[in-house]
């Protein structure tokens, strides 16, 4: 048999359950005929009216009455899920009576798909008639997952032109710092590189950054760009950017004669020292994004 919660004091007594059983307490249009259930009570009255049904004290149709003889006429949807979920995870508890309970309250709209969905168990979800079976919910959950947190965007890096990132160079590189009045042009000829020669946008997006990290007094002219690129895109490519600096490169140096250890030398002791303008680029995308929200 299935235990109660432990709740501060009842509001479903034997006497209001023997009452509503024996029909002397009906919904009224008028106001609310059972009462002290406010928004503060509604949650537990919900909960212990679950517990109540769970039990076979009430009857689907005496539970609706009580539902509404209290005033519960907004919008229950979330508080009654919860307390459904609550009385299912109980042991010993009837869980196909509550799987009936909830595709009740959904057929007279006290209880939305929505609230279903977000708050119950897969076994509550499936005896509650939103889904077909247990497998199949589980499967498409996984691909939702994902399709949310795994997909990529795929670039056929065979496809790129190298004439495209000549001319995506030639573009950053051109003129000294980066006015206002020339980034409505350079956004221009920036979609037109990467769709004419289908150029990775995250390369592109990289090759801006670079261009801003140099650019100390147009760098906000530059972040201006960005909005041309995935959101999380910018921030992904600098914090790489940081980690490049602390990753061991030592194994790219060739020979071991006497240049080649002093260029590993200097390679060691610039190792997890990026420089100055990268911090300043960081500075000025943080001071962007904190002017975004």
């Amino acid at each position: 048999m299935a235990e109660d919660y432990e709740l501060p004091e009842r509001l479903v007594t034997e006497a209001l359950l023997k009452d509503l059983n024996e029909g002397k307490i009906v919904a009224s249009e008028v106001g609310a005929t059972i009462p002290g259930i406010n928004a503060e009570k509604q949650q537990q009255y919900l909960l212990e009216l679950t517990q109540e049904y769970s039990k076979g004290k009430l009857e689907l149709d005496t539970f609706f009455q009580a539902v509404a003889a209290a005033g519960l006429n907004g919008d229950i949807s979330s508080d009654l899920m919860e307390a459904i979920w609550l009385v299912w995870l109980q042991p010993g508890v009837k869980q196909d009576e509550l799987g009936e309970l909830a595709k009740e309250c959904i057929k007279k709209g006290k209880l939305s798909r929505r609230a279903v969905m977000e708050l119950g168990e897969v076994e509550l979800i499936v005896a509650a008639g939103q889904a077909p079976n247990k497998l199949g919910l589980e499967q498409r959950e996984r691909k939702i997952f994902t399709a949310t947190f795994y997909k990529q965007d795929k670039y056929n890096l065979l496809r790129e032109e190298n004439e495209g990132y000549s001319k995506l160079l030639s573009l950053l590189l051109s003129g000294g710092s980066l006015q206002q009045q020339h980034v409505a042009g350079l956004t221009r000829d920036l979609k037109a590189l990467i769709g004419a020669f289908k150029l990775d946008p995250n390369r592109v997006c990289d090759l801006v950054l670079e261009a801003a990290e140099r650019d100390e007094a147009g760098v906000g002219n530059w972040l201006s760009l960005m909005g041309l690129f995935n959101k999380k895109a910018p921030m992904e490519m600098l914090a790489m950017k940081f980690l490049h600096y602390q990753q061991d490169h030592s194994h790219l140096a060739v020979g071991e004669d006497e240049g080649s250890s002093a260029k590993q030398q200097q390679q060691q002791q610039q190792q997890g020292k990026p420089p100055a303008s990268l911090y300043n680029l960081a500075a000025a995308m943080i001071k962007v994004r904190s002017h975004d929200q």
